[in-house]
């Protein structure tokens, strides 16, 4: 089943660059500004010809501009976060110059596009929902083409209990009503202004739902690149991705630059009227404890006996062992073994060695 919901959401408009193309100029932020905001929305070149910018430099661009943190969300996948992780830890593996404040958050989701034609984001809260969204990423990849994703609202809103889902626009009412029901205080509208009819027609219904059906919004800069001089990059990938030259692909470039990570400054300008919608983004993430230092790979502990754990039947093997070779009375050979048993275990390494076995 092919879901062909590729480019409605890069703010295109069907009546080609009729609007500016940056044309607002707004000094960038001061470092002092006092204005908290993390980018909930990120988007790197790991969402196939739909990013225009790696997510180390979706990482350290957002610490350049003293953000409070980033979470990246590409498209029916994980497959950028490992490296924005990384650049996170350790920013000087990309950049000597950059410096990322250790208070610097880095969050994790993706935007899934649902067979209802739809898109939605899932951010995992802890290492349940980090394990429930990848249980619907498999499901989703399941018998599809690469690209594509065959989840509907229903798969997850069965794994709805730790996560933070945002719904994306364009949406229906029932539609919203129906995830608000399942997820409740978890459901979130993004807005952003990046100066087009089409976000100026979704902050409409956002702020309309919100007073209506008491809707839970917050600001994103909904970017597809970390800078604006990404922007003729972008319009390249576009049309490599829909096989056409650029003077005949009006219709589906962007209409402007904007989609990029923006000066707090300007953001602040931006959001005069609804400086609540950019604190929102903190008070989000402060329900997110979770972080991909938590998981590691782990071998199977299949075959084991009943009543036994690995530690156990490990320790079990190694004395049966110990005596088949008449060694079991050595007390400095007992010693090290049970230095490494103990480091072993430390390590949670028992499972290794019980397959190799």
């Amino acid at each position: 089943m092919k879901n062909s919901v590729k480019t409605r959401h890069l703010g295109l408009h069907q009546g080609g660059r009729n609007l500016e193309r940056s044309s607002r100029v707004v000094a960038p932020s001061d470092p002092k500004d006092d204005l908290d905001f993390i980018e909930l929305l990120g988007r790197s070149n790991f969402s196939f010809l739909q990013g225009a910018s790696h997510p180390e430099e979706m990482v350290h661009q957002a610490a350049i501009l003293n953000y409070k943190g980033l979470a990246l969300c590409d498209l029916n996948g994980l497959y950028g976060v490992a490296r924005g992780f990384k650049a996170a830890k350790s920013p000087s593996q990309f950049s000597s110059s950059v410096n990322v404040d250790e208070k610097f958050k880095y969050f994790i989701g993706t935007e899934l596009n649902l067979i209802e034609q739809i898109s939605v984001v899932l951010l995992p809260m802890n290492k349940a929902g980090y394990s429930a969204l990848c249980e619907l990423l498999t499901l989703g990849k399941r018998d599809v083409d690469k690209g594509y994703s065959k989840l509907s609202i229903n798969d997850i809103k069965l794994k709805s209990e730790n996560m933070i889902c945002f719904l994306l626009p364009p949406y229906t009412e029932d539609q919203f009503l129906d995830l608000q029901n399942s997820f409740k205080d978890q459901l979130y509208l993004p807005v952003w202004r990046d100066f087009t009819w089409e976000s100026r027609k979704f902050c409409s219904q956002a702020f309309l739902h919100e007073e209506k059906h008491n809707a839970q919004l917050f600001v994103t800069n909904r970017p597809l690149m970390h800078v604006k001089e990404k922007y003729p990059l972008f319009d390249t990938l576009t049309c490599i991705q829909h096989h056409k030259k650029i003077e005949e692909a009006n219709e589906i470039l962007l209409q402007n630059a904007e989609r990029y990570l923006k000066p707090l400054g300007q953001l602040k300008q931006i959001w005069q009227d609804r400086l609540d919608l950019i604190d929102e983004t903190i008070h989000i993430a402060q329900k997110i404890d979770f972080s991909l230092d938590e998981i590691r790979y782990r071998y199977p502990n299949s075959n084991l006996p009943q009543g036994f754990s690995s530690s156990d039947y490990l320790r079990y093997l190694t004395y049966e062992g110990l005596k088949r070779r008449g060694l079991d009375q050595d007390s400095q050979i007992l010693k090290t073994v049970e230095h490494e048993l103990g480091l072993i275990k430390l390590l949670q390494y028992e499972d290794y060695f019980l397959t190799l076995y």
